[in-house]
């Protein structure tokens, strides 16, 4: 029986589940466990502080009993590159050559600095009608791999793979809706019936090989892949820091995108903002109205109940908003009507309201489930309650995903694996090894006599000679099919640095409005809005007119405006009590006999305020606005 433990280091927290496997069955979920992290210790997925992260890594091991320490990391955050591509069907050897080749189009710098690596859609080799195998890319940068190398070996722990986490978890909900479906029935991917071209690893490959030898021609599609050709899997991963969202049809990665301004942190700002609580107390409060944790007492006289559930709503409603307008322009997009299903995951979905406020944003048709992996895996964990299986499918996902990617590699597919230079070394070394037992046999063969040397000489030379011509002549195809590509992609990346001069200083003002509204005071009604986007050096404002029904109506506006993100230095040049004119808004928060207070007020536009329509155009989400 195998062991390998899924980590998953978050902005949050250190996430672990140990999985028990072996090839061709159902793995076991044996132990988990997780530790918070302090405040900025991982940044947008970067190593901020190593000793908290190895600090969490031991106590999660010292606490938890584990008992392997063959571990799989994930990766994420914007030094993550994921595509999918299309490739003219060629071996394993040439196909690394043109992926690594296809990543110079977008990696930035030397592509000598990164570690690439490729898998199949479903683990599966499949070349479709067109001739075309299509594959899963992935890239980091030498410098973000060796972070997570390094602290996890501090940590005591051996390292068995290096995976981009947001696709080892769309990997996995795949490879479950294909088990529904009744698409495949182990690891391997093995089906039955007839009619699609597939090309899978020999047994004997696939037994000890790690992806080494040629393939066989013979798996085929049963009738449920027809249908499930026409599905859409949404897989939404609310973390602290970010929004993660993966669109796959047919098992290809069509669009993967991150929202870095929206996520369970801008909740626990809003909190802390409003109720001037620190960032622990904010967040403890915020959890409060999630499904695990209690209101604290302490924090209870200090607090509004009702203003809190408003603030959170509001800001939950940010969050599922952002979500709901990249999926609909997504689907926009799509010229015929598909069966679309929505997973939602992460220790941000369980924010108060926010399952209900994504279900209104999305199409009545559309189908929307908590995302759980537990159809992929048996319990063994002593004593485990039915909440503890939800903590490891909704708060954990990426942790176990990446464990199944090490049992879902055990079967003979092919899954990323950024320590690929490792791999290979390992490989090569295998290679030379059994080169040199042939060589030395052939040794002691032509031993025998002058003329077997010389002729075993000659064919060798000849044999070389033949094979060199072969390859040649095979780079020199290669090269002439890859052109046209290339030129393609220097016009794309001309393209896309004139679009990124044109929108520098871009304001999305529908969003930025939708903001403003919800962060509206209930004392206070908008008179004017104007605002101007950013010019050289001088930055873009708004500014608004407004009234309220006295003068503290100012106060709460300027108060709430602060929690806007991207408003900087927000101000109330004037304010002004109208003579005689009587406030009649009876829902407000003070009497409605006051005065109408009248006052202007301007804020200054950051960088972030709204989210980039260039980073949108780049990730395939469009410039919908």
């Amino acid at each position: 029986m195998r062991r390998v433990v899924g980590i998953d280091i978050g902005a949050f927290s250190v996430k672990a589940v140990e999985l028990e496997y072996d090839p061709g069955r159902k793995p076991t979920v044996s132990n988990f466990g997780l530790v918070t992290l302090p405040k900025g210790a991982v940044v947008g997925g970067e190593i901020r502080d190593r000793g908290a992260i190895m600090d969490a890594i031991r106590r999660i091991w010292s606490d938890g009993n584990f008992k392997s320490k063959d571990v799989c990391i994930g990766l994420s955050g914007s030094r993550v590159y994921l595509r999918d591509i299309e490739f003219p069907s060629m071996e394993e050897e040439d196909l690394l050559s043109s992926v690594r080749f296809e990543a110079t189009t977008f990696l930035p710098g030397d592509t000598s600095e990164y570690e690439v690596d490729f898998e199949y859609p479903k683990g599966r080799r499949v070349v479709g009608e067109d001739g075309l195998l299509s594959v899963h890319l992935a890239a980091t940068d030498n410098a973000l791999l060796e972070d997570y190398k390094s602290v996890v070996q501090d940590a005591g722990l051996r390292l068995a793979s290096v995976d981009a986490s947001f696709l080892a978890l769309v990997r996995a909900v795949i490879l479950q809706e294909a088990q529904r479906a009744g698409e495949v029935s182990t690891a391997n991917g093995r089906r039955k019936g007839t009619s699609v071209r597939v090309l899978e690893q020999a047994p004997e490959v696939a037994g000890g090989g790690e992806g080494e030898g040629g393939y066989e021609q013979t798996r085929a599609f049963p009738a449920a892949e027809a249908a499930a050709r026409e599905k859409i899997l949404a897989v939404v991963s609310v973390g602290a820091d970010s929004i993660n969202i993966g669109i796959a049809e047919d098992g290809m990665l069509t669009l993967a995108r991150s929202i870095e301004d929206r996520s369970g942190d801008a909740i626990t700002a809003a909190i802390a903002s409003r109720f001037s609580l620190s960032e622990p107390e904010a967040e403890s409060l915020k959890r409060s109205l999630g499904l695990f944790s209690p209101l604290p007492e302490e924090l209870t006289s200090r607090v509004d109940r009702d203003e809190l559930d408003r603030l959170v709503s509001a800001r939950v409603g940010d969050i599922s908003s952002s979500i709901s307008t990249t999926l609909s322009s997504y689907l926009f997009q799509k010229e015929n009507p598909a069966e679309v299903k929505v997973l939602v995951c992460g220790g941000g979905s369980l924010a108060f309201g926010f399952y209900d406020s994504l279900r209104q944003g999305l199409a009545p048709e559309i189908v929307l489930e908590r995302l759980d992996l537990l159809e992929l895996v048996d319990f063994s964990v002593p004593e485990m309650l039915a909440l503890d299986k939800d903590r490891v499918t909704g708060v954990m996902p990426e942790a176990l995903a990446l464990a199944l990617g090490r049992w879902i590699a055990s079967g003979g597919s092919r899954v990323i694996n950024l320590l690929g230079g490792e791999v290979e070394d390992a490989r090569r070394v295998r290679r030379d090894l059994a080169a040199a037992g042939v060589s030395v046999f052939a040794l002691l063969v032509v031993l025998g006599g002058l003329t077997a040397l010389r002729s075993s000489q000659l064919r060798d030379v000849n044999n070389q000679v033949s094979s060199a011509q072969v390859q040649l002549s095979q780079e020199q195809a290669q090269l002439a099919r890859l052109a046209p590509v290339a030129q393609v992609r220097t016009t794309l990346s001309k393209q896309e640095a004139t679009l990124q001069a044109l929108l520098v200083g871009d304001i999305q003002w529908p969003i930025l409005v939708n903001s403003l509204d919800a962060a509206t005071p209930p004392d206070v009604w908008w008179t004017s809005l104007s605002g101007q986007t950013a010019s050289g050096t001088t930055p873009g404002t708004i500014s608004f007119g407004g009234e309220g029904c006295s003068q503290k109506a100012p106060a709460h506006w300027l108060n709430d405006l602060a929690t806007v993100p991207g408003l900087l230095d927000p101000w109330v040049s004037s304010s002004t009590a109208s003579s005689g004119q009587l406030c009649a808004n009876e829902s407000t928060v003070d009497a409605p006999n006051n005065v109408v207070v009248s006052f202007s007020s301007t804020a200054t536009l950051g960088s972030g305020v709204t989210p980039s329509r260039y980073q949108a155009y780049l990730t395939g989400e469009g410039i919908s606005q």
